[in-house]
């Protein structure tokens, strides 16, 4: 099953002279790009992607060098190495406070941020919160004793409806 692991919007603040673009990443855990029409799929229909792909920046070579959710998020957000990061798997380490993210960055230019966050392992007590003005990863812990910490996610539909809401709002 595919989780959209964190959606990251970010609206430029209203302001005279040039605006600003919005800012969108959709991260999907576990999903090549070749199975996105956008890549070239032929097979699997991914419309509303296809249509942010062709009118957005659309990335052809970006690599993550480490294959782990938390770590390869940190890497996105942070543009730092996990050695540098200190976030190498799923262990007690968090985010330096002094290390900027691109919400605290986008934040600093007069961005309003928010995430929604669709698995657990995304928690803020990792510390990609930091700059989001709004981000939403509320998981019921409690769960835990029943299943492990990558197997709590929030279905897609979930992500994009919550997303929807603060956009609203």
């Amino acid at each position: 099953m595919l989780v959209v692991s964190l959606l990251v919007l970010v609206l430029p603040a209203s302001a005279a002279g040039n605006p600003s673009p919005n800012v969108m990443v959709i991260t999907i855990d576990t999903l090549r790009a070749d199975h996105l029409g956008c890549y070239g799929d032929q097979q699997i229909r991914t419309p509303n992607i296809d249509s942010l792909a062709a009118d957005g920046v659309r990335f052809e070579r970006a690599y993550t060098p480490v294959p782990v959710t938390l770590p390869a998020h940190t890497v996105l957000f942070t543009g730092t190495y996990p050695l540098l990061s200190g976030i190498h798997d799923f262990s007690a380490n968090k985010l330096s406070p002094a290390q900027p993210t691109l919400a605290s960055v986008l934040k600093e230019q007069g961005y309003t941020t928010g995430a929604v966050i669709g698995s657990a392992v995304l928690d803020s007590r990792f510390g990609l919160n930091r700059g989001f003005d709004f981000y939403y990863d509320h998981f019921d812990f409690n769960r835990l004793q029943e299943s492990n910490l990558d197997e709590m996610e929030r279905p897609g539909n979930v992500v994009a409806d919550t997303a929807l809401d603060w956009l609203a709002k």
